[in-house]
């Protein structure tokens, strides 16, 4: 059964988040994406340029007019040394040498699909989320479970969904010189290939799912529990034992998401470099990836440690998107839930 706390039952149907239905849930969740896509899109950026595996010799050279194909193999062209340093350099420095070599709007490549992928995502994965999980939790079956199970399941559909919007964001953000999403798109189309990478999205984004939510609902009980406990010591009134009963405030929704989307991404991380190798790999003259020989490729090139590329900066990215969208989503419940009230 559903464990209950002095946190006010932050994880029961009582918090009032499943009866505000999808009218305050949907632009809750749009709100949260839309920040988090702004503010987030260039560490992913840089993380997405640190993880792609670069040729082991130069095949282009530089001329007034940009970058073309080389028959000849010779000395590193100026973009294949500024990769070289990217993928060595710390986030700052990556982030500069990125601006400088491609623009500053660089940074922000890939922003037009993922802000496209935000109204399908969230629909399905938010309101998916709280739709399941207040279906299992009235069936008897306990919150921890309930939260993974719920999790897992939304994400998985939601990754089938928009996958080849997150193949053409992966796509713009290897190389900004591919053009448009709408190039990329046709590109993908005639080729067929606009759900390569599927398989390591979803072995990367399911477990993800299941492990946030079990932490951001473990975290949210505990962290709630210890706050109302402290405002019951001090502020001993009516209010205080009617406000027992709400949710906690939104600053533990940041923290729990925080540590949950910091645990998450740890442990999937290997699944991601996987992915974004899958899906950039036509740069290479890999026509059709496959799971395993990626796998073997990132392997027999980098070690094991080429499994961890790129962690720091998706660390960097992904708990504190964790933490806003979550904020956001659970704030503005609250919000468009009084007001609609």
């Amino acid at each position: 059964t559903e464990t209950t706390s002095c946190s006010g039952q932050a994880n029961s149907l009582s918090d009032g988040s499943f009866r505000m239905g999808w009218q305050a849930q949907v632009p809750s969740a749009l709100m949260g994406s839309i920040v988090t896509s702004l503010f987030m899109t260039p560490l992913d950026v840089v993380r997405v340029r640190k993880q792609v595996i670069l040729p082991d010799h130069c095949n282009h050279t530089y001329l007034f007019n940009g970058l073309m194909d080389c028959t000849r193999v010779s000395v590193d062209c100026y973009h294949c040394s500024v990769e070289n340093e990217i993928q060595r350099a710390g986030v700052l420095r990556s982030m500069h040498l990125i601006s400088g070599k491609d623009g500053v709007s660089s940074l922000w490549s890939g922003l037009p699909p993922t802000l496209m992928m935000s109204l399908p995502a969230t629909m399905l994965y938010y309101v998916g989320y709280d739709t399941i999980r207040a279906a299992l939790l009235n069936k008897g079956i306990s919150n921890n479970n309930a939260s993974w199970i719920s999790g897992g399941f939304a994400r998985g559909v939601a990754c089938v969904t928009v996958s080849p919007l997150e193949r053409i964001r992966t796509q713009l953000q290897a190389n900004a010189s591919k053009g448009t999403a709408l190039d990329v798109l046709r590109a993908n189309f005639q080729t067929g290939a606009l759900w390569q990478g599927l398989s390591a999205t979803v072995l990367r984004d399911v477990p993800f799912s299941a492990i946030y939510w079990f932490g951001y609902e473990t975290n949210k009980e505990i962290l709630g529990s210890y706050w109302w406990r402290w405002r019951s010591a001090y502020y001993s009134s009516p209010l205080t034992t009617k406000l027992a009963n709400q949710q906690p405030p939104v600053f533990v929704s940041f923290l729990s998401g925080l540590g949950a989307g910091w645990l998450a991404t740890v442990c999937t991380h290997p699944f991601d470099v996987i992915k974004t190798q899958m899906q950039t790999a036509e740069d290479r003259g890999v026509l059709r990836p496959t799971l395993r020989g990626t796998y073997t490729a990132i392997q027999q090139k980098a070690g094991w440690l080429g499994f961890s590329s790129g962690l720091r900066e998706r660390m960097l990215k992904v708990g504190p998107a964790c933490a806003i969208m979550i904020t956001c989503y659970e704030g503005g419940k609250r919000f468009f839930g009084h007001y609609r009230a």
